[in-house]
């Protein structure tokens, strides 16, 4: 059963209604939910959607995956020169992999943060498609039990490309049935993963076959634009693959700027996808400022700020039956 049958939004303080669309709920490796609740309160945020983490660093002693990894170090044109001169690079940059793999977010820990505050939070589970079909069957048994929305998936450190994946159809076929949705990283990550063809399978060009065959909704998080180095590296394509789907959904966590340019917000608006725009922080750390970004931005209107903020997250836990 559910943990929210009927998710009822108050609108906190005199501004508009707020729901953060995007909160890792850990620091540290610990989970620091009365932190959250505190920044909640501070910015009348009324409600938030935890999000799990499934990853696993064995996964990089699989023959396919280190070969997958290596043979995009060695022909990437944007990858440091030294990993095709020094074998002991890419050593070195495996255990920085796995390092990253070990930070989990289980979901149990979700689920328990959505029980221990009533109406604060949607939880988003995770299962890491790049296990076998038993793995993932188990999984779904697990979001089900534990009455979590939906998963967040990471096609970067779960090894997976979103368009020929036959474990993400698995998945896919049972939140058709049950009404759930699914988030996907889109764009670089930090560190290694701001190596595009390490990031490659993040590009929602890729989903394109799942937005067709599907009708649940898709939230395409950071915009397709998530990059460090490079700044809205697949925002073309997540507006449009939004263009053709009306399933497509955005967050803009770690990428504020999305309605701060202007060619960005043209593309938006040209293409009707303002009213499927989410606001997220990522981390509580930027919850105020990408607020403060959102409600400042000259390119919006009024209305389009509350739809961003607060109004077409309602939108979407409709859809779902909330």
């Amino acid at each position: 059963m559910s943990l929210y049958p009927n998710v009822q939004l108050q609108q906190r303080g005199r501004g508009p209604l707020i729901v953060d669309f995007h909160v890792h709920p850990k620091r540290g490796g610990k989970v620091v939910i009365d932190e959250i609740i505190a920044e909640l309160d501070r910015w009348d945020v009324s409600q938030a959607v935890l999000l799990g983490r499934d990853s696993d660093p064995a996964d990089l002693d699989r023959s396919d995956i280190r070969n997958w990894i290596v043979v995009n170090l060695l022909t990437s044109p944007s990858a440091p020169p030294e990993y095709r001169t020094d074998p002991t690079s890419i050593s070195t940059l495996v255990v920085e992999m796995r390092s990253h793999l070990a930070r989990v977010t289980t979901n149990k820990e979700v689920a328990g943060c959505v029980k221990a505050y009533p109406g604060r939070f949607v939880g988003l589970g995770s299962i890491n498609i790049a296990k076998d079909e038993g793995y993932v069957k188990e999984k779904l048994r697990e979001i089900d039990e534990l009455g979590l929305m939906g998963i967040k998936l990471h096609p970067q450190n779960q090894f997976f490309n979103p368009s020929d994946s036959t474990t993400l159809r698995l998945v896919c076929d049972h939140f058709e049935k049950n009404r759930k949705m699914i988030m996907f990283h889109t764009g670089c990550m930090m560190g290694v993963w701001e190596i595009p063809e390490l990031s490659e399978h993040a590009n929602p060009k890729y989903l394109e076959p799942i937005a067709r065959d599907y009708s649940f909704p898709i939230v395409l998080a950071h915009f397709g634009s998530y990059s460090t180095l490079r700044p809205g590296i697949w925002f073309r394509e997540a507006v449009e693959l939004g263009s053709k789907h009306e399933n497509v959904w955005f967050d803009i966590s770690a990428v504020p700027y999305v309605v701060t340019e202007k060619a960005m917000v043209d593309g938006i608006r040209t293409n009707n996808l303002i009213d499927r725009v989410l606001y997220g922080s990522d981390y509580i750390d930027y919850m105020g400022f990408t607020i403060d970004t959102v409600k400042g931005t000259p390119l919006l209107t009024e209305r389009e700020k509350e739809m961003v903020l607060g109004l077409n997250a309602l939108r979407l836990f409709d859809r779902l039956g909330s």
